[in-house]
């Protein structure tokens, strides 16, 4: 790596990471703000709320990336023409794409991160943050008291729970069937299950546990109690769609398998499984763009920067909100639909970049 590129990576990761404090705190001050009086009023204890405000700050830092990303670049670039350094790297004969090159490799690096931090840190913290949310920060009473009468209930990407009475209020599932899917396939059937809150665990009663090969048994054991090790609670196991958002790429793809089946909408899981694949790009589009209008700002203030960050960010993401509605709702193929506004905004951030830098 030359020490030119070691330079200017620097100055870029420095300003990245400022602008990304910043906007992660400004969007979630405002998330904040807008559940002040449900937060208010809850009856839940300052722990909870603690975590669910902490197990926030993941899903609104990766959202801001690419503002960050535009940001950094902004200021990396003002800085290099405000100081002499651009003028310098002209008088000395090098060609000026070369010289922006390293922004666009950090650029790429920070998208790999932003799609690592999505499909790993994101998802779970998302999920965890919903059930606080739903179960002890606004409980939900919909679920409370309600039975369900021959239901398939999605337990994992790989369970599910056929019961032919569920009711979540008392933890009690009548004629459960437990599948589990992998290497080979598993069966719990029993004549009842019931939620041990002090195990944190689903046992199940006067039953069968079945291996499977293929269709058939491979092998069959009577049990009176068995530990059914699922440990999802009764108001997790509630049905209802599941949110892309608590779900990596990968999961998406395993539950769109069986979404048909449990009647959930398969565009809408297809849309959020290209949305997650286009959206880390938006950095590099975003750095591409924002070397062009940097120096179309070098002599501006930093408030004009950060403005200008603030609206082309807002608006891409406003694209990107559009097309996502479209691919849900099948008006675009869904891919589509998540990689029109990088095809945009791409194309435009090509043309500018290259009509400046020629």
């Amino acid at each position: 790596m030359r020490l030119f590129t070691r330079y200017l990576g620097r100055r870029l990761f420095s300003a990245f990471g400022a602008s990304l404090a910043l906007f992660s705190l400004i969007i979630f001050t405002g998330d904040v703000f807008d559940k002040m009086n449900a937060l208010a009023s809850t009856k839940a204890g300052l722990w909870v709320i603690t975590q669910f405000l902490w197990l926030d700050v993941p899903y609104w830092a990766v959202r801001v990336v690419p503002m960050a990303t535009l940001l950094a670049t902004l200021i990396t670039v003002t800085q290099f023409t405000q100081s002499g350094e651009w003028l310098a790297v002209q008088a000395a004969g090098v060609p000026e794409k070369e010289f922006w090159r390293p922004l666009l490799a950090c650029s790429a690096l920070i998208a790999l991160m932003c799609f690592a931090a999505q499909e790993t840190v994101l998802p779970l913290c998302y999920a965890r943050s919903q059930i606080l949310w739903q179960t002890q920060i606004r409980p939900s009473p919909n679920w409370a008291g309600q039975t369900y009468d021959d239901i398939t209930l999605l337990a994992g990407p790989d369970e599910t729970v056929e019961a032919e009475v569920f009711r979540p209020s008392a933890g009690e599932i009548d004629r459960p069937l437990l599948t589990r899917v992998g290497e080979e396939t598993t069966e719990l059937d029993a004549k009842t299950a019931a939620w041990d809150a002090k195990r944190g665990t689903w046992m199940f009663y006067d039953g069968v546990e079945r291996t499977l090969s293929g269709d058939q048994v491979a092998a069959e054991k009577p049990f009176s109690e068995i530990d059914s090790g699922l440990r999802l609670p009764p108001q997790s196991l509630v049905p209802r769609s599941q949110d892309p958002e608590d779900m990596s790429l990968r999961e998406i793809l395993s539950y769109m398998r069986r979404a048909a089946y449990l009647g959930d909408n398969r565009l809408r899981l297809a849309a959020a499984a290209w949305g997650k694949t286009a959206f880390p790009f938006t950095n590099i589009i975003l750095c591409a763009l924002g070397i062009p209008l940097a120096l179309r700002l070098r002599r501006a203030p930093k408030s004009i920067s950060f403005g200008a960050a603030m609206a082309v960010g807002f608006f891409y993401f406003w694209m990107i909100q559009v097309g996502q509605d479209m691919g849900r709702g099948g008006l675009v193929p869904p891919m589509l639909a998540a990689w029109l506004p990088n095809l945009i905004f791409g194309a435009g951030a090509a043309w500018w970049f290259n009509r400046e830098l020629r």
